[in-house]
Parts: structure tokens; sequence; C-alpha cells
């Protein structure tokens, strides 16, 4: 998003405004239908570490309430709330979600390493098996 799809649209709605059609970016279609693009990155936002701007505007509960739909979450009988990593049951327990520890350091800055149980993924391995699109590579 942040390397490709973000200066790919911004660069095609700045051709549109000075009516050039630059060739930096031929692939991109779609861009006709955005007005604006703007860059929000995922920094904590609020009182905790865990509201991040997608928290904040909700897209976290579309995508949610998508991976309890799939299939092998209904067999499993995992909600929404098992795909948020502030809620015990789906998120990594070790690292209660955060998917890094934090080793406080007398007289230096506190430090923070990735949670050796989900390498920084913050969920538990039940939870990853449940993938979207998984047959994706078959097509």
């Amino acid at each position: 998003m942040h390397d490709v799809l973000w200066p790919a649209v911004r660069d095609q709605l700045e051709k549109r405004k000075r009516g050039g059609n630059g060739d930096l970016f031929k692939l991109v279609s779609g861009a006709a239908e955005i007005e604006a693009v703007y860059e929000v990155d995922q920094s904590p936002i609020g009182k905790t570490s865990r509201s991040t701007p997608g928290t904040y505007i909700k897209v976290f509960d579309e995508i949610r309430g998508l991976y309890a739909q799939l299939p092998v979450s209904r067999v499993r009988g995992y909600s929404a709330s098992r795909f948020s990593f502030n809620a015990e049951g789906g998120r990594c327990e070790t690292c209660k979600g955060q998917g890094v520890i934090k080793l406080e350091m007398n007289f230096l800055p506190n430090s923070y390493v990735p949670c050796e149980d989900c390498r920084g993924r913050r969920y538990n391995p039940q939870t990853l098996e449940v993938l979207y699109n998984e047959n994706r590579s078959a097509t």
C-alpha cells in the first residue's frame, strides 16, 4: 500500500489535475473513480496503543466479520471477536495481542522484541489457520 498503491494513485490524480498522461504507473486502473488519496499509518491514537486509525474508523470490524463468515470459522464456531487482537480467544496470550514484548530497562529506555510465540502476528496458531481466499494459488 505505502510503496506502490498510494504513490500510483496519487500520481494518477496529479496527472488528471495537470492534464498529462505520464507513464510511471500505466497499470493502475480504477483511479478515475477516486477523488483524493491520503496516507494514514497505523500509529496508535487515543489513550491506548491498540487504538489505530483502522480500529477507529471501524474497518477492522468489517474484516473481522468477513473472517467470521468463512467456512472454516463457521465450522469451528468462531465469531468476529475471535479475530480481534484485543480479546481473549483468538489473540496470542503471551504478548496479549501486541505482537511484541516490552523489556523494561533500568536507567535505559524500554525496548521491544517480537513475541517468540506468534512472531509478531498477534494471533494464536488456531486463529492464524483461518485464511481468506486460501485456494487462490490453485487458480
